[in-house]
Order: structure tokens, then sequence, then C-alpha cells
């Protein structure tokens, strides 16, 4: 009897979950749901809007055109200037809108507006939908907790509270509704960065995951400083406007002094950069004829004013997985050091007999290779190689060659990297490797640390064999 009395009641336990899990919470669920929408005052979705008017109480209008098709440019300004609109803030406001919620209707009809500051509203939203339908809203003064503010949807409507961040929204000039930057674009789609001015001309390319330098000179790239420029390109944006006579602006400016050309995905996107006479702490740039001529600060405009040297990888050592080097050759004077790794442990080469080295010293050495850093890169026409000290020659009769140098090599034999260091140049050391092939400049100090690093690699001490006690005698007992 109990068995068939426990499965009776794991039946109705069964029923009474399904009961909840298909009738009860799906229920609940759609009723929150009409709840929320009983609350929202408006029943429409931003792709729905196609115009947008904010009236504020002072007078002013500011009207939008809103595209949706059109991705790059979805939100125009129409009035009181032709321009882009900000589309972050455009595209907020019309999602606040659509999800607007009354947490209290104050009145059904009110006779007094002007103890709800909507007579007159401190804004008028005004928007139009699919080209033909209006909806309204009043914005006013906020409550005693000034957490909520009222509204209402136009003449002879309710009053409800509604957060009052809506208001805070809306509380922007033009400036802030319009698009402040002079160029829309994500990092991971530019392709080339073109910078040329009267001091230097800089082409940086992306090649695969990596970025090389074309201009002025061939080298490997930086990506952390390549991403740090394009992020910093993105973020240009204009303090001010200039958005009528700008042909006569153009005119007065004179030839520019810089110009930006990016590649975006297919598409080229430029810039040219000018200062006026009258005004010469600001930078003013001019992009597409649609857009204003937007006026930067000098601080804005100094990342374009950078080196190309600041673009260029200052690693001497590409040493992205240690793991790999099974071979280190050092070479300094008449002292050849040869390490070679084998089923995991490091051995060291120096007479006949392989020697075993505590591996953690070698990782030390391939950690203080890996962070070496240029310091300098000298300017053209760049030293030769034997003249300072990173080839072998001729210096008055006598040969000369590196200080010292060396190579790593993979499996097999692979070469992965050669470093040579040549000579001391006050407190700096040139050197050269397979990744910066021409002759750079180090600091001494991070010179050292390698060498001292080198200096500690030495075979591992053997325990001596324990004596053997001489012939006849007796071992003590314990």
């Amino acid at each position: 009897m109990r068995f068939k009395a426990t499965i009776f009641l794991s039946l109705v336990l069964v029923l009474l979950g399904g009961y909840l899990f298909y009738v009860e919470l799906p229920g609940e669920k759609k009723k929150q749901e009409a709840e929320v929408m009983q609350k929202r005052l408006y029943s429409f979705s931003p792709s729905a809007i196609t115009n947008l008017t904010i009236q504020s109480a002072n007078g002013a209008s500011i009207d939008f055109l809103h595209e949706p098709a059109d991705p790059d440019n979805p939100w125009r300004i129409t009035h009181p200037v032709e321009a882009l609109a900000n589309d972050a803030a455009a595209s907020a406001l019309a999602s606040q809108l659509e999800r607007l919620e009354s947490t209290r209707l104050v009145e059904e009809k009110s006779e007094d507006l002007k103890e709800f500051g909507l007579d007159p509203p401190a804004y008028m939203v005004i928007i139009t939908l699919h080209r033909t339908d209006t909806e309204i809203l009043e914005v006013g003064s906020e409550n005693l907790t000034g957490n909520e503010v009222y509204v209402r949807k136009g003449a002879g409507t309710p009053v409800y509270l509604v957060p009052v961040s809506i208001k805070k929204s809306l509380n922007k000039d033009l400036a802030g509704w319009r698009r402040q930057e002079l160029f829309h674009f994500a990092s991971t789609d530019v392709k080339r960065v073109r910078i040329d001015s009267p001091r230097q001309q800089i082409e940086i390319a992306r090649e695969g995951d990596d970025w090389r330098i074309k201009k002025p000179i061939q080298a490997k790239g930086d990506p952390t400083e390549i991403s740090n420029l394009l992020g910093s390109l993105s973020g240009l944006r204009g303090e001010d406007f200039i958005d009528v006579n700008k042909e006569d602006w153009k005119k007065g400016f004179g030839s520019p002094i810089l110009k930006l050309n990016l590649l975006v995905g297919g598409l080229e996107r430029e810039a040219l950069f000018y200062k006026a006479p009258l005004n010469p702490e600001s930078v003013y740039a001019v992009t597409t004829p649609l857009a204003p001529i937007y006026k930067l600060s000098g601080e804005a405009f100094k990342i374009l004013e950078e080196p190309a040297s600041v673009y260029r990888d200052r690693r001497l050592v590409d040493l992205t997985d240690p793991s790999q080097v099974e071979q280190i050759a050092i070479r300094r004077g008449r002292e050849p050091m040869l390490l070679e790794k084998k089923e995991g442990e490091w051995w060291i080469k120096k007479g006949a007999v392989p020697k075993k080295v505590d591996g953690s010293l070698v990782n030390a050495l391939l950690f203080e290779l890996n962070e070496l850093r240029v310091d300098r890169f000298p300017e053209p026409p760049l030293p030769a190689p034997a003249k300072v000290g990173l080839s072998d020659g001729l210096e008055n009769g006598t040969a000369t060659g590196p200080a010292w140098s060396i190579q790593l090599k993979g499996k097999e034999g692979k070469s992965l990297s050669e470093i040579s260091f040549g000579r001391a140049e006050g407190s700096q050391v040139y050197a050269q490797s397979t990744h910066q092939s021409g002759p750079v400049l180090l600091k001494q100090e991070e010179v050292d640390r390698v060498q001292r690093a080198r200096e500690e690699i030495k075979p591992a001490e053997t325990p001596a064999p324990p004596a053997t006690p001489p012939s006849g005698s007796t071992a003590p007992k314990g």
C-alpha cells in the first residue's frame, strides 16, 4: 500500500509541476508584460520613427530625420542646420520614448498646468511615425523628490509622473545633438593610415593580423601604439562647428598643414587640417562637403604630429613563445658558449663533455632578451654596422666585430633570431637583430641585465661521491 501511495503522490507532484510550468508561470509572465505595456505611454518601436522635433521653452527647436536603412548615418539634423546627428544620443532618446512608463497617473484632466511646469512645457517632443502619424510628449517640472517629472501626451490628455531621466536626456544644446567626431569607424575595419605634412610622410598598412610601416621607412609596426593611434583618430571631435560660409573660410585658411587619409573597409576617408592666422591656438578640419568645418583644440591635434618612430615595433627579439627555443649560441670574444635543450633539460657545451645547467637560469636569459626594447632609432643616414661594432671589419688595420652576440634556434636547427651587441655610446649601446635589421640603440642598463643573466648560467654543481673508508678499517657502529 505504501508503495502505491508513493507512486500516486509522485504523479500528483509531476502533474502539479507541469501545471505550474506550462500554465501558471506563462500566465504570470503575460500578466507582468501586460502591466508593463499598460504603464507605457506609447506603443511604437524606434524603427517606426521617421522624424523627431525637440522644442524648448526658450523657443529653440531641433528637427531630426531618421533613416534606419542607412546604418552609417541613421540620424540627421535638418534644422536649424543640416548636419549629421549624434547617433548614440538620438537612438538613446528614441529607445527611451518607446519604453517610457508612468509611475503614477496624477490627473485625468488638469485645469492648472502651471503647477506641473506644463504651461508652457520645458520641452515638447513631436514624434512622427511612418511619415504620417504623430505622437506628442510634453515634459514639465520635477516632483518634490526630484526623481520624477510631470508629462502629458498633448493638449487635453492626462498628467503622468515618469522617471526624470527623460528630461535629462533632452537637456542638450545643438552641439550635444550633432555628431562631433570627424570620423565614424571601427578600428578593426581600418586597413591603412596615411599622414602627410611638410615635415613628414607616414604610411601604415595592415598585413594580416600585423601592421607594417611603409613610409618613411619599411619596418614592423607596434600593434599597441597603432591601436592607440586609431583610438585617438576615432575620438577626434570638434569643439565648435562652422556651418555657413564654409567656402570663404577655406579660402582664408591657405594651404593645409596636414592631410589625413584612412582606408576603412574599401572606402577612403580624408581630412584636411588648417590653422587660421587669427587663431593659431586652434586647428580646423575639413572632411566632406556635407560636414561642417570642425574646430579642434591644438592639444587634440598633437597625436597627428608624432614622428613615425613612435609607431615602430621596438622589440629587439620576437619571443612570443620562449619554449620554442632549443639552442642558444653565445659568442663573446674567444669564449663561445652553446646551450642545448634535450628532453626538456638544458645542457651547456663547453669543452668535450656537455654539462647540465639550471633551466630557470636559461629562462631568465630568454626573459631578459624578450624584454629588450629599442630606446632610440638613429636618424638617417644610418651608421654602417662595422662603424658601431656590429659586423666584422677593419679599423686602423685591426679586425673588429660585435662585442658579443646571441643566436637562438628552434627545432631542427631553425633560426629564430640573431642578436648582436656593439659599441656603447654614452648611456646607450648599439645593437641589431633579425627583428631590427638596422643599427638601433638600447639602454645600457637593459643590456647589462642580459649580460648578468648570461654570466649566471654555469654548469650545475655535481655532488662529490661519498668518501671510501681506508682498507682494513672498520666502519663505526651506529
